[in-house]
């Protein structure tokens, strides 16, 4: 008897001991809440990393020839349409782009000259939050006709280049709108035709 006595005695206080042991305590409040916000911030890393998209864009831009170019032709107005696919690593995406784009002007003269553009290339964009900064660069056929009071047409296609840069506040998932600078150079065998745009612009994403 007494020594199934001491044995239940010991069994007693080795469960007791175990119950009391910091590796086998239930978890607190504390520790429930420091495991859901280390899966929070494991959500937040995927999903900047996900693709960001196909993308649409479209803008209305005041445009003004400079250089030699400017001598001759006024202020200008004309648009722009693009589509794209957004790669996002981080806060950072890549937008790999075709763009096409027309303008329209006045000569000084009374004659009218227009521009065509269309360029393949590529936007860098860092999402802060709902604001978006941006630049671009694109490479391509640029197209400038003058059309003459009396008659006729001269135009010349040529290698194009642009620069842009521009700021974007998204409205949701889906849309954005924002504001842009572009400027444009078109390469004519007399001369380079140089313009500047300053514009609005809207992107769906899909």
């Amino acid at each position: 008897m007494q020594g199934g006595t001491a044995m239940k005695n010991t069994l007693i206080a080795l469960l007791s001991a175990c119950i009391g042991s910091p590796g086998l305590a239930q978890e607190t409040p504390a520790d429930e809440e420091g495991l859901a916000e280390a899966e929070g911030d494991e959500g937040l890393i995927e999903s900047a990393d996900e693709p960001g998209g196909a993308l649409v864009g479209v803008g209305l831009a005041f445009a003004k020839a400079t250089g030699d170019l400017g001598d001759d032709i006024g202020l200008g107005i004309g648009g722009d349409v693009w589509g794209g696919y957004e790669i996002r690593t981080g806060s950072v995406g890549l937008i790999p782009r075709l763009k096409v784009g027309y303008e329209n002007f006045l000569e000084k003269n009374g004659d009218g000259a227009s521009m065509i553009t269309v360029y393949p290339g590529f936007l860098v964009a860092v999402h802060v939050g709902k604001v978006v900064p941006w630049t671009g660069l694109g490479l391509g056929l640029g197209s400038l006709a003058t059309d003459f009071r009396g008659g006729g047409t001269d135009r010349n296609n040529e290698f194009g280049i642009e620069w842009s840069v521009g700021l974007n506040y998204e409205l949701g998932d889906i849309a954005a709108v924002g504001g842009f600078f572009a400027y444009d150079a078109i390469f004519t065998p007399a001369h380079a035709s140089k313009v500047i745009l300053l514009g609005a612009s809207t992107q769906f994403r899909f």
